[in-house]
């Protein structure tokens, strides 16, 4: 399996989920995982999708918080 990297600036204290779907619609939106800040900070935070798709196949991405 290939592996893919996504980052975004990450306020502190805020839960961020990180999701994909291989839908060219957009919808079908499935958790990759989840991610909180629990620094005093904004950081760049960074996961890995380490099941990312096969160059033939496309995947997209999207981070969104939860107030």
């Amino acid at each position: 399996p290939q592996a893919f990297a996504i980052s975004w600036q990450a306020l502190p204290n805020i839960a961020y989920r990180v999701e994909y779907t291989t839908n060219g619609a957009m919808n079908n939106w499935q958790t990759l995982t989840g991610y909180t800040n629990h620094g005093p900070t904004t950081i760049t935070a960074t996961v890995w999708d380490t099941n990312a798709a096969p160059a033939a196949i496309r995947k997209f991405y999207r981070v969104s918080y939860q107030p």
